[in-house]
């Protein structure tokens, strides 16, 4: 199926009225032409975002890769409600979720309860699980298959600094700010589709913020910056 047929497919759910689903407003100013992007613009857009996916391997037998984008989007758009706490406060938050966690990890590493998680979409497992609640020959069984694990204090790590690096961006100095919104949008979204080469990265992105923000389009050049 061609990827135009899964775009129409999308066009056609949000033309309808889904008042409980929050990503819809990104969603029409990222499927529909406006004043500030066209029809042909936004086409391309998702033509090379389907070719990058392929590209990649992925199988696209239906339109669900549509709205992971949407929600890529969605989340890099919405400020975080921590943009409204001043430095202050959000240095104090910062250095709460660092000692919890690190107070968490030293806990968990002590005791031997650094558990393994996994995911599997078999039909014996279809789902996330520990490591530690399979039998052993479950465990020995899923060690031959080369599952990828990743421990709590692996998760731990990668939580602070994910939330350090959020908190530490919302600027509430510069959140009204058009410009600092669009920024943060490119960052995070780029990291989303960190993958694509990069050109196709920046046309995807240069789309997207006119369509969201409007203005001029974001050169290459400028865009590279950011990453």
């Amino acid at each position: 199926m061609a990827y135009h047929e899964h775009v129409e497919r999308v066009k056609e759910y949000y033309l309808k009225d889904f008042p409980d689903d929050e990503k819809a407003g990104i969603a029409k100013k990222l499927l529909f032409p406006s004043d500030d992007v066209g029809e042909g613009e936004l086409n391309q857009m998702w033509l090379n975002i389907y070719e990058a996916r392929i590209e990649q391997g992925a199988d696209l037998i239906d339109e669900l890769w549509i709205y992971t984008i949407i929600s890529f989007a969605h989340n890099a758009y919405n400020l975080p409600s921590i943009s409204d706490k001043n430095n202050a406060d959000r240095k104090d938050l910062i250095k709460d979720i660092n000692d919890s966690t690190s107070k968490l990890f030293k806990i968990i590493k002590a005791n031997g309860l650094d558990y393994h998680l996994f995911y599997s979409d078999t039909k014996t497992f279809d789902g996330f699980y520990f490591r530690e609640s399979l039998q052993k020959n479950s465990q020995e069984w899923l060690d031959k298959l080369g599952t990828k694990q990743i421990t709590i204090s692996q998760i731990l790590e990668g939580f602070a600094k994910e939330v350090k690096k959020d908190i530490s961006e919302a600027n509430p100095n510069a959140k009204k700010g058009a410009t600092f919104k669009e920024i943060r949008f490119i960052k995070k979204m780029g990291a989303s589709i960190s993958k694509y080469k990069k050109k196709t990265r920046n046309k995807i992105l240069r789309t997207m913020v006119m369509a969201l923000y409007g203005g001029e389009p974001y050169e290459d050049k400028r865009i590279n910056k950011l990453f």
